[in-house]
């Protein structure tokens, strides 16, 4: 059946794709999906707030006093892309040179010279077991449990005995322990229309891209009874000739275990979806079967049995490091990343443009006066002075107040996105450590799969040019 439907004409801002390394589509002979955050959009904040009810629910059956939790969860105080200090039990967000410029202990922020004592002139090994690092949307209960709990120990004197490291530490584990022993999934399978998003144009979607000639998977860590119920609810008979999800797939892979997937050597094995025993790959099997399930694999197996390799395969995924960072140091797949705050990210910016504009005008004539300044010490000091005392004082009187102006722009501009963390992708004039690995991983992003309707199958993805510091001073400077 060839896909008639012609592109929309005007894509709203926040359903484009948006191009970190030039991707010509039409190169690209297969397309890969994971399930959870990509494909299956959880509805926000409802399963979070399951997921934190669950979570406590756990902790308080190991042992934990079921009064230093707190069973709201604010969405003021989480964000993906944070990392939690155990060992202080300060929830931080960082730069893309992983210098600390926001932290929280409970709910209250830490000082310049708080931050400046515990994190400045220290390396922070983000992968020691000190730190965790908080780069999936499932982490965002995880983020509301430390601050609400941290903030109520303060208060609760005779629960100082508990440790913070280990409490940190235990709040991963179950909120993990949920996840995996079912006791999400049981809840969302009841329901699933209460916790997943249906996307109407999913399905138009993925035929588009089968209808032009592109192979589909699923390559999804969620087992075969989760993932048949989630994507029965997505796509069964929601659109003409697809019966049945698995239709739209040419090759279904669950169980996968990412990111081990990209650099283990687990063997396939062949799912009967009715028993659900699996069985090892027979090694006289040369090539995927459509229709058949397969469990867990490794990069090189999927290559050899799908006969496409490397650069003419697109993955699709919502995971920094399970998805994407490991599947672009490990191969040579181009990647999408899914990021569903994108879209939100997006508004705010188009309703504070002008702002923001006139903010990165005034941090250039700051960066072309400091230096003017810096010139003007550095001349005095060696016998040398082209101004009076006048016209330095009136620089310097203009540089405070720029100071100041910016100072309140910035902290104006970063509460529209969140009041206590600022934006998703940048801190101040740097990318945030989230932002930065999209920028280094992902070759294109975008707020969900279906905005690849808006464009062909074919189509060539160019990205912006890059400017250098010296090309965005010049205009400022020359005026």
């Amino acid at each position: 059946m060839k896909d008639k439907k012609s592109i929309t004409p005007q894509v709203p801002l926040e359903h484009l794709i948006f191009v970190n390394r030039n991707l010509r589509l039409s190169s690209i002979k297969m397309v890969g999906f994971d399930m959870d955050y990509t494909l299956a959009i959880y509805k926000y904040p409802k399963f979070e707030e399951l997921a934190l009810e669950k979570t406590i629910n756990r902790l308080i059956e190991k042992g934990y006093p079921e009064e230093i939790f707190d069973k709201k969860f604010d969405s003021r105080y989480v964000m993906r892309g944070l990392v939690v200090d155990k060992i202080n039990g300060n929830i931080l967000k960082l730069d893309k040179y992983n210098f600390v410029h926001r932290a929280m202990h409970g709910k209250t922020n830490l000082t310049y010279e708080e931050r400046y004592a515990n994190y400045r002139n220290k390396k922070l090994d983000l992968f020691s077991n000190d730190f965790l690092w908080l780069d999936t949307l499932f982490s965002l209960p995880e983020v509301a449990i430390i601050i609400n709990t941290i903030e109520r120990l303060k208060t609760l004197k005779h629960f100082q005995h508990i440790k913070l490291y280990d409490l940190i530490s235990d709040i991963r584990k179950s909120i993990d322990e949920i996840h995996q022993d079912g006791t999400l999934k049981k809840i969302v399978q009841k329901d699933i229309s209460e916790y997943i998003e249906f996307d109407p144009l999913l399905p138009s979607t993925l035929h588009r891209l089968k209808s032009n000639g592109k192979k589909l998977f699923l390559l999804t860590n969620s087992l075969w009874e989760y993932t048949n119920h989630i994507m029965s609810y997505l796509l069964n008979n929601r659109l003409k000739g697809y019966q049945h999800w698995t239709t739209y797939f040419d090759i279904i892979i669950v169980g996968a275990g990412k990111p081990e997937f990209f650099s283990e050597n687990k063997p396939f094995e062949l799912l009967n979806t009715t028993s659900n025993q699996s069985k090892p790959l027979s090694p006289s099997i040369n090539s995927f079967i459509k229709g058949e399930i397969f469990q867990g694999g490794n990069i090189l197996d999927f290559e050899r049995l799908s006969a496409i390799k490397g650069e003419q395969i697109l993955y699709v995924g919502d995971h920094i490091y399970g998805d994407i960072l490991s599947s672009k140091k490990k191969t040579l797949w181009r990647t999408c990343m899914i990021i569903p705050e994108l879209a939100d990210e997006i508004k705010i910016t188009i309703n504070n443009i002008k702002e923001i504009k006139k903010y990165g005008r005034m941090e250039l004539k700051r960066i072309i006066l400091e230096r003017e300044l810096n010139q003007i010490k550095y001349n005095i000091k060696n016998g040398i002075n082209n101004y009076s005392k006048g016209e330095i004082e009136k620089k310097k009187e203009k540089y405070v107040r720029l100071i100041q102006n910016l100072e309140n722009m910035k902290n104006g501009i970063s509460s529209r996105f969140n009041p206590f963390w600022g934006s998703l992708l940048r801190e101040e004039n740097e990318l945030s450590k989230f932002g930065a690995q999209i920028e280094d991983y992902a070759c294109i992003y975008t707020s969900r799969v279906s905005n690849f309707i808006n464009i062909s199958p074919d189509q060539y993805l160019v990205s912006p040019p890059k400017l250098l510091p010296h090309e965005l001073e010049l205009e400022e400077m020359v005026r």
